[in-house]
């Protein structure tokens, strides 16, 4: 199964890859502050653009109630969820189940300009985090406890929030791997993905 998957993937790696010339249609910078923040928008089989959805974000196939912006440039995690909560009113993605992962990891791992530069390692920020206590891992754009997770060997460890881990390092032969979870120090610089809730 793991085999299949690093099969599909590749091939829509390479179907991403013959497209990758129009990248700049997609690339969008927001001022905050005194700053632009660079987002990436291209709608994929897996996030599509809706009229449901803020300029720049996406509607994810496995909600109909949500949508999203991948922010392409690193800012510590505090940034990352001011810029979230500030600009949009709401906060850094929850990961609430085993398909939301999966329709992650195949949007963010088949679109070289949602990766990390090869031979690098990075992610993206969500909203969970062990703050508030210490040790209840949570999501802070809910308010819900975790119900699901994804972790990497050996994590979470002492740090206190998470990131969704892409590692481009060449240090593991299958996708299947990349985007689990990792815990991380807050101050570290990772991209991030805003949500927002389908207002009525």
């Amino acid at each position: 199964m793991a085999l299949q998957l690093c099969i599909l993937i590749v091939l829509l790696s390479f179907i991403t890859l013959i497209g990758a010339s129009d990248v700049a249609n997609y690339v969008s910078k927001i001022q905050w502050g005194d700053e632009y923040v660079e987002v990436y928008n291209k709608p994929s089989a897996l996030f599509r653009e809706s009229e449901d959805c803020f300029a720049g974000f996406l509607k994810g196939i496995h909600r109909n109630d949500t949508c999203y912006m991948f922010v392409t440039i690193t800012k510590s995690w505090q940034d990352a969820t001011d810029f979230c909560q500030s600009y949009f009113g709401f906060g850094l993605v929850t990961v609430e189940s085993y398909e939301e992962q999966e329709v992650f990891v195949g949007h963010l791992g088949t679109d070289i300009n949602l990766r990390v530069p090869a031979g690098q390692r990075g992610g993206y920020w969500t909203s969970g985090n062990k703050m508030r206590d210490g040790t209840t891992w949570e999501w802070q754009t809910t308010g819900e406890p975790f119900n699901f997770t994804k972790w990497i060997p050996g994590h979470p460890d002492s740090n206190t929030v998470m990131v969704l881990f892409d590692d481009n390092s060449g240090n593991y032969a299958c996708i299947a791997h990349y985007f689990d979870w990792i815990s991380q120090n807050p101050a570290t610089a990772y991209r991030s993905i805003c949500q927002h809730p389908i207002l009525e």
